[in-house]
């Protein structure tokens, strides 16, 4: 498989889909999925879901068979979709976002959170052009994290650190494209090499830094969290699928250090949501 075959549209059922597996189904033919954090669990959940936190996922996938029918949920379905996505990597072929959440699951209306989308560049990417992509993604959510951090003043300690990663990141991508293309990275890097789609702004998980801005103006600070844990987990995907699809063993190994620091941000940022319940 190349590497642009790994980045397929996460596949997702409607709420209203999942009831009917679960009412026509015996439970050993599907597993229940919920990537919230404990508190959210023990809040509610849907009967007979398996609870994997999604910043324990990667280290806890082997708990799910692979070829089983899997429905995967989190409270308003973005983390849902990034550990779908994760799940679909390592593997698994029968894995489906709940669209929603468990908000949808009790009837809640969506309230409009960022568009995720698909890996929105060409499927010709070379490597250097792969890491010029991940330098831009980068950037685009380090841009989101200094929007917000003013109304997340509760956990501006984490934001800043992660500003902090983001910058050293960028740094390293830096080298490896240099090692990867042979040339330094030239003036207007990475846009000089790739430009996404309508040569907008984006972040991790293809997400609109402007539109996610807007989202995020009033939102509670829980609500902010979930919105990166889903992208650090997009993050984290988008490097083991390069590690994975990369020949060059020294970018394989730049990549799966980077994927370690994302799971590392994906659990200090769980560790946060948890504080709010």
């Amino acid at each position: 498989m190349g590497i642009m075959e790994m980045f397929n549209q996460t596949p997702s059922v409607t709420a209203d889909a999942v009831r009917e597996v679960l009412d026509k189904k015996s439970a050993n033919d599907y597993c229940l999925l919920d990537v919230r954090q404990p508190g959210e669990y023990e809040q509610g959940h849907i009967p007979g879901a398996k609870l994997i936190p999604l910043g324990e996922l990667v280290s806890r996938q082997s708990e799910i068979s692979s070829g089983c029918e899997t429905y995967v949920y989190c409270r308003s379905g973005n983390r849902s979709r990034a550990a779908t996505s994760l799940l679909a990597g390592a593997g698994m072929t029968n894995v489906h976002n709940m669209l929603g959440g468990f908000d949808a699951w009790n009837g809640v209306e969506a309230t409009g959170s960022p568009e995720f989308g698909a890996f929105c560049f060409p499927a010709t990417l070379s490597a250097p052009e792969l890491t010029a992509v991940a330098w831009l993604l980068e950037d685009g959510t380090q841009r989101f994290y200094r929007g917000v951090i003013d109304e997340c003043k509760e956990v501006c300690s984490v934001i800043e650190n992660l500003l902090k990663a983001e910058d050293a990141h960028k740094e390293t991508l830096e080298r490896l494209y240099e090692e990867l293309s042979g040339q330094a990275p030239a003036d207007g890097f990475p846009r000089s090499v790739v430009s996404p789609p309508g040569d907008e702004d984006l972040m991790e998980g293809c997400v609109s830094v402007d539109k996610a801005l807007a989202w995020a103006k009033g939102k509670e600070v829980r609500e902010v969290l979930e919105l990166m844990m889903s992208l650090e987990a997009n993050a984290l995907d988008l490097y083991i699928k390069m590690a994975r699809g990369v020949r060059d063993e020294g970018a394989k190994k730049v990549f799966g250090t980077l994927a370690d620091e994302e799971q590392r941000h994906l659990e200090s940022l769980g560790a946060e949501l948890s504080k709010s319940y």
